[in-house]
């Protein structure tokens, strides 16, 4: 994957939001309507939200991926300490088969290698409900490392939202959701 995106896309780092401007807002549309997540506002606010994102400070990055000079798709990312968080990533559904969503991320970390003072990348949070999702982390190597939390409800709203919203409790308690809970 990552050689076949090497041939068909080029990544590089943003360092001003022009791209996102004139071609971030279709690029989020493909996404969402692929995925069902991050669904964009309209575009007066999605340009609002990319401006006041940038410049990039020196803890922030944009890559972004290029298919014959076309937006496929971007990635963000901000450190804080040793670590750094990637909590936006949008890939236009057209440019899926380019590889550019492996590409960007192995470039990210790369980058993060080439960073003092970096040890630790986490890529989001773990998704069971998405497989395909899952697979892609585990296969650029990201591990899913369970933090321990104490979590306290009322029995019978705890009942109700693990019967009602098995993944958001399971990413609140780290309780996997059962045949039972999902309806099965």
């Amino acid at each position: 994957d990552l050689r076949k995106c090497r041939k068909l896309v080029s990544i590089v780092q943003l360092t001003s939001p022009k791209l996102l401007l004139e071609q971030g807002y279709e690029v989020a549309c493909s996404a969402f309507q692929r995925t069902g997540h991050g669904a964009p506002t309209d575009r007066q606010h999605y340009h609002q939200a990319e401006i006041r994102s940038f410049p990039n400070p020196p803890f922030k990055i944009t890559l972004a991926g290029l298919v014959n000079e076309k937006l496929g798709g971007y990635v963000k990312a901000y450190a804080i300490e040793d670590t750094v968080y990637v909590y936006v990533v949008k890939i236009a559904t057209e440019f899926l088969p380019t590889a550019i969503g492996t590409g960007l991320i192995f470039e990210l970390v790369q980058v993060c290698r080439q960073t003092e003072g970096i040890r630790h990348v986490l890529y989001g949070l773990h998704s069971p409900e998405d497989p395909r999702l899952v697979a892609f982390k585990e296969g650029m190597g990201f591990k899913t490392v369970a933090i321990p939390s104490y979590v306290w409800m009322l029995p019978g709203l705890r009942m109700l939202i693990r019967r009602k919203r098995p993944y958001p409790f399971y990413r609140l308690t780290g309780i996997l959701p059962t045949a039972q809970h999902l309806g099965n």
